[in-house]
Parts: structure tokens; C-alpha cells; sequence
């Protein structure tokens, strides 16, 4: 079955190939990016998240 690590990098790369965009992968990750501005970035990709899992 894999550890969780390997099921999380299957769902990053499953969403790669379908054209999911990098910032709603982290997301879906729940990956904390903190990168000058984006620290004032709080949209939170619900809708983008939801559409990739489907």
C-alpha cells in the first residue's frame, strides 16, 4: 500500500498530470508557502481544490 508520503506524492503527481496548477496542489497538500507576499495571500483554492478532485 505505500506509506502516506507515497500516497501524497501519487495524488501530487496524479494532479500534475491533469493540469492541476502548482499553488492548488500545495493546497490540497495543505503545504504552508511562505514567500514574501505570499504571506498576504489567504485565498484559500476551495473551489480550485474541489474541481481537482474530480
Amino acid at each position: 500500500m505505500g506509506t502516506a508520503h507515497d500516497r501524497r506524492r501519487t495524488c501530487a503527481i496524479s494532479m500534475q498530470k491533469i493540469g492541476v496548477i502548482p499553488t492548488v496542489i500545495d493546497a490540497v497538500l495543505n503545504h504552508k508557502v511562505s514567500r514574501g507576499c505570499a504571506d498576504y495571500q489567504r485565498y484559500s483554492y476551495d473551489k480550485e481544490m474541489a474541481d481537482a478532485f474530480y
